[in-house]
Formats: C-alpha cells, sequence, structure tokens
C-alpha cells in the first residue's frame, strides 16, 4: 500500500526516485551482506521491485518470483502468488484503509525513536 499510495503518504519524494536512492544506499553496503542477500538486492534492483510493489501486476509478479525461489530452495510449494485471493476475501479495501493510519504510526514512532536516540547520543 505504501508503494501504491507513494505520492500522497511520501509526497517529498517519488517513488523512483525513493527506489533509486534506496537501491544504490544499499548497492553501496553489499560488502555487509551476506552472499544470499546480495543475490536477493541485485534481484530486487533488475526486476524493480521496490517499484513494483505499487500496483497489483507488479506485486503479483514478484510474489511469483518468490513463490519460484522459495520453493527451490524448501522443495515445497508456496502460496505467495495466491496473496491478492486472501487479500480480496479479506476485505482489500478495508486492509487499504487500514494502512494510512498504521503508516502515520510508524512514521511518529520512527521520529520520536529517533530523537531519544539523538537526546541520549549527547
Amino acid at each position: 500500500f505504501l508503494a501504491k499510495n507513494f505520492v500522497r503518504l511520501h509526497p517529498e519524494t517519488p517513488l523512483r526516485a525513493f527506489a533509486e536512492a534506496a537501491q544504490s544506499d544499499l548497492l553501496n553496503r553489499t560488502v555487509e551482506m551476506p552472499v544470499r542477500s546480495q543475490r536477493f538486492l541485485h534481484a530486487m534492483v533488475a526486476h524493480d521491485w521496490l517499484v513494483q510493489y505499487g500496483s497489483r501486476e507488479g506485486m503479483l509478479s514478484v510474489c511469483r518470483s518468490m513463490d519460484a525461489r522459495l520453493e527451490q530452495r524448501l522443495r515445497t510449494t508456496s502460496p505467495l502468488h495466491r496473496l491478492f485471493e486472501a487479500a480480496d476475501a479479506a476485505g482489500l479495501d478495508d486492509l487499504e484503509a487500514s494502512f494510512e493510519p498504521f503508516w502515520m504510526r510508524i512514521q511518529t514512532e520512527a521520529r520520536s525513536f529517533v530523537q531519544t536516540e539523538s537526546m541520549l547520543a549527547c
């Protein structure tokens, strides 16, 4: 829901610019990552997952990719591609409507944490 509503929820930065900056930051820190995380990051960048999360089709594509990796790794079927079936059954519109208050609370708590940490560092 964040990527889908990014323009409204994070108006300071377009989703594309945010995704490119986040990917660049992560790519600059690959030496700190386990090899599996590096592979995940490179797939994330190559398939533009951060932006793809903004549409149903993009999310389904990401879920199908994750299913394939999980099935290969765990040797069992993965139902991530059925995410929207479950979300639709649960009431996708209601879930999306409840996301914004959740997002605002997360931001408030994150700012409070950063402020507290800054004061403790002094």
